[in-house]
């Protein structure tokens, strides 16, 4: 029984505060629609902006916060996604919350009063305007207006590929007033985009921002954005490989020419750069003028790969001819073998009895072999130097 009536007063409690609860909140509904019809009845313009106490122009403060965003390479556009903070006092919106049961804050609709309007002057949409349709904004009784619209931007850039896949595009957000008659002032904070962690995309990294905002002849901000790309995985499949197959490209030039070995190593050779350079063209962006120059380096690279299968099969002709060199050889022989020059000479190949290679036509080969890893070491050093991009230094 005891239970039972406990039961029955926690359910009658539970009734009265459920009444009190709600005629609390039909109460304040009143009161706040009461306040809106107060605000926006005859006589407010929303197309109008506000002035200050003394007619002097509003200042509209503008920030944002980067949600994410995506970097199109191929299309040369940067999608920003991003909250666009905007505050503002209106004079016209104020009252006395002692006059509305101390309600001091309310939310209502953008439509109903005024707001600002902006341009993006690098969109790569057809229509630069940055509007947002209708959403709540935040009131106060001292006549403070924020609205925070979700929005997207999409922005020219002007991609560069050359570093490939080291590259760090440079991209900027030009953002002003779209106000033919100069009716208000926008203001920016000194970092008007706030990060948060968004600075790090699927592939592509913010490494630096820099700000300016332009006074004349209008009030405009300027943001310039260094994007980098995440390119450890296409390093792994792109760059390290070009220096794996440079260096099978010299180990052919230090085995015997004489011997099949050589000549299978260097076709290998020239398997494992027609292999890495359509791995390469197969991970680059599409439809671009400006190719990326460890593109070139592979290109040279097989060329050079190229030229010493042929040194290859020269020289191990050479090396079988049966008729007695001319006296050119044999004076560069006593020349080359005779003085300190033989020690550039590397590596020497054995020399046997079997009576298949001429030993002047031989020592011959093994100097224009010696002169030739000499002359494609230093090429490929060029090249690297030239062609194969850098990591980025961390600042």
């Amino acid at each position: 029984m005891a239970t039972l009536t406990y039961i029955l007063l926690l359910g009658l409690q539970q009734l009265v505060l459920g009444f009190e609860c709600k005629r609390d909140v039909l109460e304040e509904l009143t009161i706040e629609k009461q306040l809106l019809h107060d605000l926006l009845k005859c006589g407010y313009a929303n197309y109008d902006p506000p002035k200050g106490p003394n007619a002097e122009k509003t200042v509209v403060t503008v920030k944002f916060i980067l949600k994410y965003f995506n970097l199109y390479s191929t299309e040369e556009v940067l999608n920003l996604y991003a909250w666009r903070l905007m505050s503002w006092n209106d004079d016209r919106l104020k009252w006395d919350p002692a006059s509305y049961g101390d309600l001091e804050e309310i939310e209502l609709k953008s439509g109903g009063v005024w707001t600002p309007t902006f341009k993006i002057f690098n969109s790569a949409n057809g229509d630069d305007i940055d509007k947002f349709y209708v959403l709540s904004c935040t009131l106060k009784h001292t006549g403070a207006v924020s609205c925070g619209p979700r929005s997207s931007h999409l922005l020219y850039c002007d991609i560069k590929l050359s570093d490939f896949p080291y590259d760090a595009q440079t991209c900027n957000f030009v953002y002003g007033v779209l106000d033919p008659n100069d009716s208000y002032n926008v203001s920016f904070p000194p970092r008007a985009m706030g990060m948060s962690g968004a600075e790090y995309g699927s592939s592509w990294f913010i490494s630096d921002y820099k700000q300016e905002v332009q006074k004349v002849p209008d009030t405009r901000l300027n943001i310039t954005l260094v994007i980098e790309r995440e390119a450890e995985s296409l390093a792994a499949i792109i760059v390290y490989p070009a220096l794996i197959v440079s260096s099978l490209s010299i180990a052919c030039l230090f085995l015997d020419a004489r011997l099949n070995e050589r000549l299978m190593f260097t076709c290998f050779s020239i398997f494992s750069n027609c292999y890495w350079l359509r791995e390469l063209v197969a991970n680059l962006p599409k439809l671009r003028e400006d190719p990326p120059r460890i593109l070139l380096y592979y290109r040279a690279s097989l060329v050079i790969t190229m030229f010493i299968l042929i040194l290859t099969l020269i020289l191990s002709v050479m090396c079988r001819k049966e008729t007695p060199p001319h006296n050119i050889v044999i004076l560069m022989n006593k020349f080359v073998y005779g003085s300190y020059v033989r020690f550039l000479v590397y590596p020497r190949w054995e020399f046997p009895d079997d009576g298949k290679f001429n030993e002047d036509w031989t020592k011959f080969a093994n100097s224009i072999n010696s002169l030739c890893i000499k002359v494609i070491v230093f090429s490929y050093i060029g090249l690297y130097v030239a062609f194969v991009p850098q990591p980025i230094p961390f600042n």
